[in-house]
């Protein structure tokens, strides 16, 4: 069997999976975050979507069959695999000073997300007595893939908050972050559209 066609299997397989129970995300690690704080990181990410009733499929982008290029996760079309790149450089710096991670719900199907692990890490760093970078990683990954669900740009309360300081970060590293009720309907709802889209197409 050809990469190619394995490749797509799998990516099917999970998507078809995800169809009942939530999503599938393809991950790339252009910034070489140690494994250790990225399962950890997915861990937490996956709690946070699991308590809004939605599970999460991780694809490791790492294998050359699930790669467009530059490190990149190739794009699958499916408006219901979301792809995420962990990034160390973000080259629209100029229009996204400071900003930990960007999402581009509103182009295209809606799939791609990326979080710069550079200015993430520096938030950590700004609060050396809290040993919580995975945690952060991990509420990053669900902020950015929450726009993505949410179909929008616009902050919120809860995990959708813009400008995270202190008491988010140690919110963040007791589990007490989440979606609000209204975040979880709206992400539900649009789950639901995905489908639809992807049904139709086919």
């Amino acid at each position: 069997m050809k990469l190619g066609t394995l490749a797509g299997m799998m990516i099917w397989m999970a998507s078809a999976a995800a169809a009942q129970t939530g999503i599938t995300v393809m991950l790339s690690n252009q910034a070489h975050v140690s494994t250790s704080m990225l399962n950890e990181a997915q861990r937490v990410a996956g709690r946070v979507f699991e308590e809004a009733g939605i599970s999460v499929t991780w694809i490791d982008c790492a294998r050359p069959e699930f790669q467009a290029g530059e490190g990149h996760c190739k794009e699958t079309g499916d408006p219901t695999v979301l792809v995420l790149n962990i990034l160390m450089k973000d080259r629209r710096e100029a229009r996204s000073a400071g900003a930990m991670g960007f999402a581009f719900p509103m182009l295209g199907a809606g799939t791609h997300a990326a979080i710069i692990f550079p200015r993430l890490k520096q938030f950590a760093d700004s609060y050396v007595d809290i040993p919580g970078t995975s945690a952060l990683l991990g509420y990053a990954i669900a902020h950015e893939l929450g726009h993505l669900l949410l179909k929008k740009l616009e902050h919120g309360p809860g995990v959708m908050k813009a400008g995270w300081a202190r008491s988010e970060y140690v919110s963040m590293c007791r589990g007490q972050m989440s979606f609000t009720p209204a975040q979880v309907s709206q992400m539900h709802s649009g789950l639901q559209a995905r489908r639809q889209t992807l049904l139709a197409s086919n």
